[in-house]
């Protein structure tokens, strides 16, 4: 691992200051990571984007760590608020913590460029601010080198970073919970004591991590046939995802005019429909029938007064559905149920999703889980492809999805 997320002849490997440890995914690793701060420095805050993923802050405030944000996407542009950035950053004291995503900012897509990330690094250094890097998405964006780009510059050039990285997507393996923790150090006895504290802190956690999952990546990994054709792979599910994102945000932008304002892929991701009504008149809000679970997972009709996003979210009920966009080449975060299946639906004039915009969907309800996850163990990613074709299947079974003639 430390190989593919540094680099053959990174810096840090060749003067022994990076140790790894293995954890149940990357949310492990950043716990991991997390209580490792707290334990060398209890009063220790973490800085976290505005926004940034729903898990970090539940993951990183359990181990006992306080919380702050910095500014970070604009939504006016779709990209990154950098002089707002640093300049927060910039008042930050000695020491402080700044939790980064390498690429495929999770929720907003929207990340660093090789001179931002450069221009961090000089403040970082100025301020002598301590990196918490999390790469879940390696490969997915740019490609596996260019993702690592910022993560590998910070580690050669700082005297201490953490970072947390995820095999979940890059590797097909997200229910094997297959993560680990590197941390860069100045010297290698610094990185010793490090180890030690990293093993002792994970012996009273989880004691020992999952291993059928890890010994998929290492037997990838350590074989240079498999490692080409897993790369190989990992190129093409990114080639895959950037598709059928530009085609969902074409799809949006030639059917959604009547709906909603479609100005860019990011507003199409972002924005929920609009629903006139005459003024002062009142649309009854019958009660959501999507996380009713005492009642049948069927649709039955449109309530009276039922505006078309709710009317399109009770009847992808049956499926439980989330829409898997976002900038249509970068990133890799789900909305949930109502502003994507409710986007999709009141962007199209009929009652079923096309079929070349549904191939993003993800059912989420449990009786489809053995059409998403057929086998748990899966070395390769054609596996994502295969899923992919009997999702779209089973949508079409439970009336979401309509055929079409093109293929997908």
């Amino acid at each position: 691992m430390e190989r593919l997320v540094l680099g053959d002849e990174h810096e840090a490997r060749l003067t022994a200051r990076v140790r790894t440890v293995q954890a149940p995914g990357g949310c492990g690793a950043l716990r991991l990571g997390a209580e490792l701060i707290r334990t060398a420095s209890p009063d220790s805050v973490v800085h976290v984007s505005t926004p940034t993923w729903a898990n970090h802050a539940p993951l990183l405030s359990g181990s006992g760590l306080e919380l702050q944000r910095y500014p970070y996407f604009d939504p006016a542009t779709g990209g990154v608020q950098f002089d707002r950035m640093t300049a927060e950053l910039e008042r930050l004291p000695a020491r402080a913590v700044v939790l980064l995503q390498a690429a495929c900012h999770n929720p907003t897509g929207a990340d660093l460029s090789p001179p931002q990330w450069r221009e961090l690094l000089a403040l970082v250094k100025r301020r002598q601010l301590l990196p918490f890097i999390d790469m879940a998405y390696q490969g997915l964006g740019d490609g596996l080198e260019a993702d690592a780009y910022g993560l590998r510059l910070f580690c050669a050039e700082l005297p201490e970073v953490l970072c947390a990285v995820s095999c979940s997507k890059n590797f097909g393996l997200y229910r094997e919970r297959t993560g680990a923790l590197h941390v860069v150090n100045e010297t290698p006895a610094g990185a010793d004591a490090t180890f030690s504290q990293l093993v002792r802190i994970a012996r009273g956690i989880w004691s020992m991590p999952p291993d059928h999952g890890a010994a998929i990546v290492h037997g990838i990994l350590a074989d240079a046939p498999l490692r080409t054709a897993w790369a190989d792979e990992v190129a093409a599910m990114r080639q895959r995802i950037q598709g059928l994102r530009h085609a969902v945000v074409k799809q949006l932008r030639n059917t959604a005019r009547s709906a909603t304002s479609v100005s860019s892929p990011r507003s199409a991701a972002c924005s929920p429909p609009r629903h006139r009504h005459r003024a002062g008149a009142r649309v009854a809000r019958p009660p959501s029938r999507l996380h009713d679970r005492r009642q049948p997972h069927e649709y039955r009709g449109p309530a009276p007064g039922e505006p078309r996003v709710l009317r399109a979210r009770n009847r992808a009920g049956a499926g439980g559905l989330a829409l898997r966009h976002d900038d249509p080449v970068r990133g890799l975060h789900f909305f949930h149920h109502e502003v994507g299946v409710g986007l999709l639906h009141a962007a199209h004039p009929s009652d079923a999703i096309p079929e070349e915009a549904a191939v993003t969907l993800h059912i989420r309800h449990a009786y489809l889980q053995q059409v998403i996850e057929p086998s748990r163990h899966h070395v390769t990613l054609h596996h994502f492809v295969v899923r992919q074709h009997h999702l779209l299947e089973a949508l079409k079974g439970v009336g979401v999805v309509r055929s079409s003639n093109t293929s997908t």
